[in-house]
Order: C-alpha cells, then sequence, then structure tokens
C-alpha cells in the first residue's frame, strides 16, 4: 500500500515508512522509496501516503518533520493563508499587525491618521514626529508641515498654522516659536502664511505681530516713508518741514520759514523727561517688580499723544498709568487711564503738552510687554525760535540761527522773523544778558526813568520824600500829603512820617512838614492843609509855631481875638482871677486899681475917704468937692461926700475932714470952702478947738469918727461921744460891712 514497502519476499505484512516520510506509491520494495516530508509538511504516523500540511498561519522550514510542533506560527506583522506554507508573508508597509498565526492579509491593519509605517512586517505603526503630519490611512511616511504651520504633537493628522501677526519660513517646523511676529513695518491678518504683508508707502508700524493693516499709521506732518514695510517714517531734513500726513517722499518737505529752525532730535528713553517731539517707550520682556516713570514734555507745543502699538501685561496686577500733567509741573496732575491686559489701549492726548507715563510690575506673573509711541501736531512745523531771539534766514537747521536779542531789550514772540521784535526794557526795567523774555526790574526802593537800560547801575534810588514798594517802577512814589520822609531808597510807604500833631503837609513827596503858625494849633496828625490848623479861641494865645493846643491866658491876661500869640494884660481898674478868660473884670464901684495884670479882687483898692467912684474899673476915685469930705472908705457915690458944717471949712477936694475955724473963730456957714468963712467970735464969746482921742472912753470934742477896720475876733469896746456946749450930736456911717447879727 502507498506509505508501505517491502524489501523481502514471501512476507505477510509490508513495512511502513516512519513518521516524517511519506510513499504514495504501491509496491515499493525499497526503504529509500519512502520519502521525507517537505518543508511546510509533517507526518506524525508511519505508512503515511501524504505528509500533512501545517495549518494556515503557520510555516515550517525543516523537511521530514514528524509532529505538528515543527510548524512555525507566523510572527505578528505576518500572516499566511495557505496550508503547508514554507514562509509567512509580510503586512504591507503602510500597515501592522499585533496576532500571530494570522490566516490572512485582512488581518493586517491599516496605520492610523497622524502615523506611518515605511516597512512591511511591523507590529505596530510610527506617531508622526513633531513637525510632521499625516492625513490618509495605511501611510508609509509622515509629511513635514509646510512653512508657515507647525506642530508640536506626535502621530497628529495636520500642522497648526502660525496665527495672525506671524509667519514661519521653515519646513517642519515642530514649535510656535518657529513661527516669527511680523516684523515693524509689516502685519497679516491671516494664519499659516510664510511671509507678511507691508505695510504701505508713507506709513509705517512700530508693533511686532501685527494683525492688521490698520496698525499701518500714516507718516504724520513732518514725515515722510518712500518704501513698503517701514517701521519708521523718516523727519524731513534739518531746517526742512512738512504739514502732509502720510507723505511718501521728501519732497513734501518745506524749508522753515523766518524766526523758525529744524533740528532732529532723539530721545533717550533712560531719561526721566523726554523733550523731543516724537518718540517710543518699550517694555518687552518686563520683569518682576519694576517701577519706572517718563515724562513727556516735547517743547513748544499745546498737545501730545501717546499711542500703543502693542501691549500685553498681567491684568490688573503690571499698570500703565498715564497722567496729564499742569503746564510746568507733574506735582498737579490729572489721570488720563490705567491700562494693563491684552487689549491695545486708545491713544490718550494731554492738552498741556506734558505727560507723565508711570510703570509698575508685580511679582509674579509677567506678560510679553508693550510699546507706546507719542507725538505732538508742532513736530508738523519748525521749531519757533525762543522768545528773547529771532531768525531771518529761511531754511535753518539749529537752535543756533535763532540771535540773540542784544542787551538792554527783550522779546516774548516765539518764532521771531525780524530784530525788531526785540523791544527795549520799559522804564523801571534792565537786562545785562542777552537773548531773554523778560526784563530785569529794578528792586523796590529805586526806579529807572529811561529804556533799553543795560546794567543794574541805571536804577536810582529813590529820592527823599518818596517810595517805591514794587520792583521795576518808573518813577517812585511820592509820600501822601500828610507825611514826610527823610531817607533815600524807601521801598515801603512805612517810611512816610506822618506829620506830628501842630505839623501839616499839603504837598506830596515832602520832606519836612509845614508848622501850624503861631496862634494855632493842631491836634491831628498827618494832617493834609493849613485848614486843619485851629485858631486860638478867645482867652486862649500861642505864641510858637508848630504846636498841639494853645496856652490859657493866665490870671491877669485875657485875649478878646482868635489866632492870638499873646494876652493882653488887664488894664489898671480891672483884674481877672480864671484863666483862658476873653476880658476882665472891672473891680466894683467904690474901688479902683492901678495895678496891670491884676489877678485878684484884692487888687482893687476901695476909694479913701474923701473920695468916692460910681463907676466900675476905673484907675482912681473921685475927690469929694471942695467944701466937702467923706470919712469912709469904699464910697460910690458923690452923696458920701457930707458939707462941711457950721464951724468947718475944708479948701480941697478929696477931703476926709473939714478944718475947725480957727479958736476964737466960728462960721455959720455950710460946705465952706475957705477959712475965710471963719469970723472972730463976738464980744464975750469964745471958741475953743479940741481933739479927741479914740482910744479914750468919752469923746468930747465936737466931731470926729471911730473906725473899726481889719477888726478882729472877740473884740469888745465902746465909746460915749459928749461934745461939750451942744444941743445934739449926729453919728453918720460912712462903711459898714461885719458878720450878719
Amino acid at each position: 500500500m502507498p506509505g508501505q514497502y517491502q524489501t523481502g519476499t514471501g512476507v505477510s505484512t509490508c513495512s511502513l515508512c516512519s513518521a516524517g516520510k511519506y510513499l504514495s506509491g504501491v509496491g515499493q520494495t525499497d526503504l529509500s522509496a519512502c520519502v521525507l516530508c517537505e518543508a511546510g509538511k509533517y507526518e506524525t504516523a508511519a505508512g503515511a501516503a501524504i505528509c500533512d500540511s501545517c495549518r494556515a498561519g503557520t510555516y515550517s522550514l525543516g523537511v521530514g518533520s514528524s509532529s505538528s510542533g515543527s510548524c512555525t506560527a507566523c510572527s505578528a506583522g505576518f500572516f499566511q493563508s495557505r496550508l503547508g506554507s514554507t514562509n509567512c508573508s509580510a503586512c504591507i508597509a503602510g500597515s501592522y499587525s499585533t496576532a500571530t498565526e494570522a490566516t490572512a492579509a485582512s488581518l493586517c491593519l491599516m496605520c492610523g491618521f497622524g502615523n506611518q509605517q515605511s516597512e512591511p512586517g511591523m507590529t505596530s505603526c510610527i506617531h508622526c514626529s513633531e513637525g510632521y503630519y499625516s492625513r490618509t490611512l495605511g501611510a508609509t511616511g509622515c509629511t513635514a508641515c509646510e512653512a508657515g504651520k507647525y506642530q508640536t504633537g506626535r502621530g497628529m493628522r495636520g500642522c497648526v498654522m502660525c496665527p495672525a501677526g506671524t509667519f514661519s519660513v521653515v519646513n517642519a517646523a515642530s514649535s510656535l516659536s518657529s513661527c516669527l511676529v511680523c516684523e515693524p513695518g509689516t502685519y497679516h491678518s491671516g494664519s499659516g502664511i510664510q511671509t507678511c504683508s507691508l505695510c504701505r508707502t508713507g506709513t509705517y508700524s512700530t508693533g511686532y505681530g501685527a494683525v492688521s493693516s490698520s496698525v499701518c499709521s500714516p507718516c504724520k506732518a513732518g514725515e515722510y516713508q518712500n518704501s513698503p514695510g517701514a517701521s519708521v517714517c523718516f523727519l524731513c531734513s534739518n531746517g526742512m518741514y512738512s504739514t502732509a500726513t502720510e507723505a511718501t517722499s521728501s519732497v513734501a518737505c518745506l524749508p522753515c520759514e523766518a524766526g523758525k529752525y529744524y533740528a532732529q532730535s532723539d530721545c533717550n528713553v533712560s531719561e526721566a523727561n523726554l523733550s523731543c517731539m516724537h518718540g517710543s517707550i518699550r517694555r518687552l520682556q518686563y520683569r518682576s517688580n519694576e517701577k519706572m516713570s517718563w515724562v513727556v514734555a516735547p517743547r513748544h507745543v499745546r498737545s501730545v499723544t501717546l499711542e500703543f502699538t502693542s501691549f500685553s501685561t498681567e491684568e490688573q496686577y503690571d499698570l500703565v498709568q498715564v497722567y496729564q500733567c499742569a503746564k510746568q509741573t507733574c506735582a498737579e496732575r490729572l489721570q488720563l487711564g490705567s491700562f494693563s491686559g491684552t487689549s491695545i489701549p486708545p491713544p490718550v492726548t494731554s492738552n498741556t503738552g506734558r505727560l507723565l507715563i508711570e510703570w509698575s510690575s508685580d511679582s509674579l506673573t509677567n506678560g510679553p510687554g508693550w510699546v507706546g509711541t507719542w507725538y505732538s501736531p508742532g513736530e508738523s512745523m519748525c521749531i519757533s525760535c525762543d522768545v528773547g531771539k529771532y531768525s531771518t534766514g529761511l531754511g535753518s537747521s539749529a537752535p543756533d540761527a535763532c540771535l540773540p536779542c542784544g542787551a538792554g531789550t527783550y522779546s516774548t514772540a516765539l518764532g521771531a522773523g525780524q530784530k525788531s521784535v526785540c523791544t527795549f526794557c520799559m522804564p523801571g526795567q534792565y537786562q545785562t544778558g542777552t537773548g531773554v523774555s523778560t526784563c530785569s526790574l529794578c528792586s523796590a526802593g529805586k526806579y529807572l526813568s529811561g529804556v533799553g537800560q543795560t546794567d543794574l547801575s541805571a536804577c536810582v534810588l529813590c529820592e527823599a520824600g518818596k517810595y517805591e514798594t514794587a520792583a521795576g517802577a518808573a518813577i517812585c512814589d511820592s509820600c501822601r500829603a500828610g507825611t514826610y520822609s527823610l531817607g533815600v531808597g524807601s521801598s515801603s510807604s512805612g517810611s512816610c512820617t506822618a506829620c506830628s500833631a501842630g505839623f501839616f503837609q499839603s504837598r506830596l513827596g515832602s520832606t519836612n512838614c509845614s508848622a501850624c503858625i503861631a496862634g494855632s494849633y493842631s491836634t491831628a496828625t498827618e494832617a493834609t492843609a493849613a485848614s486843619l490848623c485851629l485858631m486860638c479861641g478867645f482867652g486862649n494865645q500861642q505864641s510858637e509855631p508848630g504846636m498841639t493846643s494853645c496856652i490859657h491866658c493866665s490870671e491877669g491876661y485875657y485875649s478878646r481875638t482868635l489866632g492870638a500869640t499873646g494876652c493882653t494884660a488887664c488894664e489898671a481898674g480891672k483884674y481877672q482871677t480864671g484863666r483862658g478868660m476873653r476880658g476882665c473884670v472891672m473891680c466894683p464901684a467904690g474901688t479902683f486899681s492901678v495895678v496891670n495884670a491884676a489877678s485878684s479882687l484884692s487888687s482893687c483898692l476901695v476909694c479913701e475917704p474923701g473920695t468916692y467912684h460910681s463907676g466900675s474899673g476905673i484907675q482912681t476915685c473921685s475927690l469929694c468937692r471942695t467944701g466937702t469930705y467923706s470919712t469912709g472908705y469904699g464910697a460910690v457915690s458923690s452923696s458920701v461926700c457930707s458939707p462941711c458944717k457950721a464951724g468947718e471949712y475944708q479948701n480941697s477936694p478929696g477931703a476926709s475932714v473939714c478944718f475947725l475955724c480957727s479958736n476964737g473963730m466960728y462960721s455959720t456957714a455950710t460946705e465952706a470952702t475957705s477959712s475965710v468963712a471963719c469970723l472972730p467970735c463976738e464980744a464975750g464969746k469964745y471958741y475953743a478947738q479940741s481933739d479927741c482921742n479914740v482910744s479914750e472912753a468919752n469923746l468930747s470934742c465936737m466931731h470926729g469918727s471911730i473906725r473899726r477896720l481889719q477888726y478882729r475876733s472877740n473884740e469888745k469896746m465902746s465909746w460915749v461921744v459928749a461934745p461939750r456946749h451942744v444941743r445934739s450930736v449926729t453919728l453918720e456911717f460912712t462903711s459898714f460891712s461885719t458878720e450878719e447879727q
């Protein structure tokens, strides 16, 4: 039978081919007829007519295999669909298989998106590397990201486009850093580009990563740009200016007028004060805990504007604060804005021409930073020559083209184009320097009447009687009426001394005061007219000028005129006991006085016996007429003059007694004025005079008088009057004044 052979004869059985061999024919007579199983097959039993094939998914390389274990399973990445194979087929490139003993090609899986396999028979696919991608199934390789794109991940289906405002020229870029921000002067709103668009001619941009053409700012007046993609505009050349915006050529620049110049100036942003017409401040990739400030104050401008071209800071913590300063200082300021975050702030404008920018960052997160540019409408024009200077030429390109006004002159005009603007210093002013906008003022207490003076020595001290409180006086103020001044160079009205009481001054700027004339006075200080000097009133006088009061006339004196310079003595017959009297008191009737300037009634003497007077204020008493007499004092009437009685006579007026007729003589006539009236006694008769001694108690004389003048206290006296040979006797009082009762 197949699988058997027999070399001998006469046997009852055939020999079997051993395991691992087979014999397909019959009647074989030799062992060599048994054939080894081919590769890919095996036979476990003896006497096989054919060998068994290795199953699908396996293979065998050896011959004469006697076990199915000789069939090796196809490795992962391989398969075999046929029986009895001597090898396995590899999964094609772009696919893989993780299964062993795979029996069909369909068990090889296609590489997914973002993966590739360039080799056949692989157990896995390989992720596309960073910078590569695959968007097909079963890829045998990855595609590099094109320029303008990048991929940071592995096994990705596509690439990420560089964001708007960036570009890339690198293929297979594996990082966002390969996307470069658009440079100043360029922009792009799209993503995934290989080049940025250029700002058009006549414009510029200073920021990085611009995403729109709106960042392309037109060149301002005074600038131009003749190329696209510019990050700056060119300034008009020195001595030139332009009023046009977005100028594309230097042809727009015109020469500066007379009185002006233009010189380009750059600002060093490390300085705190920035005076150039335009510039930029940037804090890119700033650090923690920064604190900075800048004052932007271009010269000769009315306003200055700050624009941000890029901005990205930590929200609320990293701040840019902008203030409008007062014209001369930032001590007084108004906040225009406080900015943080990623939005570009709007432009801010200071209408004083002075901006304060303060920047601060905290200790935590930092951002990319910011860029700000400033400009002013003033840069469209040439810079005016400073006050105090002028220029007559065109196209001046430097400040020294502005010539200074000479000493003794000044100018307040900006941009003066002719020398005639240099004005002479006014009266009260001088200027030793050149190129100034003001003149120096003569100090208080001085004046200067001329113009164009060049030296301090031209300032003259105010004369006596004048002063000047303000600096820069053309004339000094006069001391007002009622005052005077002796000093020179006075700087205060306080130097004008008020006229003292008793003095006046009606003129301005006087060096003395006039005295009120004798006979007048004044109590007022600072009197401005002689009319304020008051005339001395009745009963007063003033013999000296410049007095503050009049003097009362003393006792015994009087004044009955206004403005008297002296008092008049009371005439004899008068007296005055008071002071300041307008007249004198007349001595009363019965008295007289011969004393001038009498100050007491006691100066009025009573009329003596034999005299009298009925009037007052007399200097002498009237005499009793001849033939009469009186014995009393202070008689006020002639009635006191008694006629001499019979037997008496008086041949003189003013007698206090009558004479008796001589012894042996008598008279019957009364008021006899002569002894002729005495006749001799007739025969048988006689007459003998007798005198009375009033110290005696008994008075026997024919007539006489008793008097107690200026009597004393406690007096007690008595008299008996008994003339001899008379029938009667009469007592008459010629004066009488005693204490009543």
